[in-house]
């Protein structure tokens, strides 16, 4: 997982400083994906719509809540965390 470095109004040094952000890592939950969908295929039946319909739950049940549970964006100053969940 890599690290980005922006600038944002920080709310408690108030002013504009950088911040450090953990974006999730979008190719590791790929694939993770593929190979949960590959499992459920082999363990529940070889159908094409069983990969898909594991690939989709995948998808909604772990991916979209970890991109939307990221954490929060962390001032370099002072330390604060500034997102909506600040975790």
């Amino acid at each position: 997982m890599g690290t980005t470095i922006n600038m944002r109004h920080c709310e408690q040094c108030n002013k504009v400083t950088e911040h450090i952000e953990h974006p999730p890592n979008h190719i590791l939950m790929l694939l993770l994906a593929i190979v949960f969908a590959g499992l459920v295929t082999i363990l529940f039946g070889g159908a094409i719509a069983t990969a898909v319909i594991a690939f989709l739950a995948f998808c909604v049940f772990v991916w979209l809540p970890a991109i939307g549970l990221q954490r929060s964006p962390q001032c370099r100053a002072c330390g604060t965390k500034t997102g909506f969940w600040k975790l």
